[in-house]
């Protein structure tokens, strides 16, 4: 996701604020799932 989230950006289909915003919804993601894992054992 990262990737093609970069990718977009790198090619201009994809405006900087947008891509920053988009950047912290993944992270935010990211470490939920993280937090999840680890609650899970």
């Amino acid at each position: 996701m990262r990737l093609l989230l970069r990718l977009s950006h790198t090619m201009a289909f994809l405006p900087h604020k947008q891509y920053e915003y988009a950047s912290r919804q993944i992270d935010d993601v990211g470490r939920m799932i993280g937090a999840w894992g680890k609650a899970e054992g």
